[in-house]
């Protein structure tokens, strides 16, 4: 049970946290009613969630109690539910594959040009690697769309081994963010509070004051050399993956392991000092 000092620290959090997904809901339209409706389901869900992993019984009554939610509600809530799809991103399990799996590179190691005519092509060989739920034709329009490949007389070749969210992609963008949003607080959470000696990556570097000028320079600096630092991670975790490596025996228990980072340049916003 979170001590009273714990739940205010936490409450100022949230409500630091919520405001740009507030900001977020404001500029689409969204009002407090449509959030709190929302607010509703996600609590019954989460609260169902946790009494599934501790192993009791996910009673309305139960989840009502912990969550908040009056038991009509929750009741209702719990009856219509549909199955939760946590959202993944196929594209950058695909890229991964592709530019780390011995079958799809060159012996220099470099993510080769792959045949995409018919079901036994290359390409599809490598999406069924990634997923067999998704036609490969289906994820090839997609990263075409996206310039992730190109084709040629040979097949298909990577053009870039980083996913990078196409503009006005809606539904890729927001879903990344909640991804990213979830990994985040999990990082957190287990740096502040578990007791382990293990440590999350969970830095950030900030200049208030910098030349206007110099953005467009910076800004390309910045993907160039955050790109090709995503490159290693990529090859490194990639030694350790068991479906790249389907040819070692799977071990009994296997984890998911995120690294992210981003860039922002908040050109909208005035100063607001120096930060020490």
């Amino acid at each position: 049970m979170a001590s009273r000092a714990t739940k205010q620290i936490i409450s100022s959090a949230l409500r630091v946290a919520l405001r740009p997904l507030v900001r977020l809901g404001l500029k689409h339209s969204l009002k407090l009613m449509d959030l709190f409706e929302l607010l509703k389901v996600v609590f019954v869900d989460v609260a169902t969630e946790e009494l599934q992993i501790d192993g009791s019984a996910s009673s309305a009554s139960r989840v009502s109690v912990m969550s908040g939610v009056h038991r009509k509600d929750a009741t209702k809530i719990m009856k219509s539910a549909q199955p939760v799809r946590e959202p993944q991103d196929l594209i950058s399990r695909v890229i991964g594959q592709w530019s780390s799996d011995p079958r799809f590179c060159t012996k220099k190691g470099q993510a080769r040009t792959l045949s995409i005519d018919g079901t036994e092509s290359e390409f599809a060989h490598l999406v069924r690697a990634v997923s067999a739920d998704v036609a490969p034709y289906t994820v090839l329009y997609e990263m075409e769309r996206s310039g992730q490949v190109e084709r040629s007389r040979s097949g298909v070749k990577l053009c870039s081994q980083l996913f990078l969210v196409p503009k006005g992609d809606v539904e890729t963008g927001y879903t990344m963010l909640a991804e990213d949003l979830s990994d985040l607080i999990t990082a957190v959470e287990q740096n502040v509070i578990d007791s382990g000696s293990a440590r999350n990556l969970h830095l950030k570097t900030e200049f208030t004051s910098v030349d206007r000028k110099a953005v467009p320079e910076i800004r390309s600096w910045l993907l160039q050399e955050g790109s090709a630092f995503h490159k290693r991670v990529e090859q490194y975790l990639a030694n350790y993956d068991c479906d790249i490596h389907s040819e070692r025996k799977r071990p009994s228990q296997v984890t998911r392991i995120a690294y992210g980072s981003f860039s922002a340049i908040d050109e909208a916003m005035p100063t607001r000092g120096n930060r020490s």
